[in-house]
């Protein structure tokens, strides 16, 4: 759905899904997308459903995540998944499928940490 066209349906929310390169090169980056939702509709929350988080450096996405709260605070929610229904995907980024769920856990207790203790700074 086009920016233009959520604006004409009345909607009260939006969810943006992700890919790094789902069946060899389709895909979007969520949190790209949530962004501009979220810049271009100041009122409307948006929902990312699922994150592949296993397939990037929780830093940065804490850093995204800290960037975003600043535009729309209290506005994105966050989900997050392992992928693998096309294992091209996790090859092309370097993650060993049997590795994801590790990867995961990982990902997820120092994003948290990271959320925290930058929430603390706020």
């Amino acid at each position: 759905m086009t920016l233009g066209r959520i604006a004409d349906s009345n909607v009260d929310h939006v969810c943006v899904g992700d890919h790094v390169s789902f069946l060899v090169g389709a895909g979007s980056d969520a949190l790209i997308d949530a962004t501009s939702v979220l810049t271009y509709y100041p009122e409307l929350p948006c929902y990312v459903a699922l994150y592949l988080l296993p397939l990037r450096h929780p830093v940065l996405v804490a850093r995204q995540l800290a960037s975003i709260a600043e535009l729309a605070p209290g506005r994105l929610t966050l989900g997050v998944g392992i992928g693998g229904e096309d294992r091209h995907e996790l090859e092309i980024c370097g993650v060993d499928p049997r590795t994801v769920g590790r990867r995961m856990d990982e990902s997820l207790q120092i994003l948290r940490g990271l959320v925290r203790r930058q929430a603390g700074q706020l």
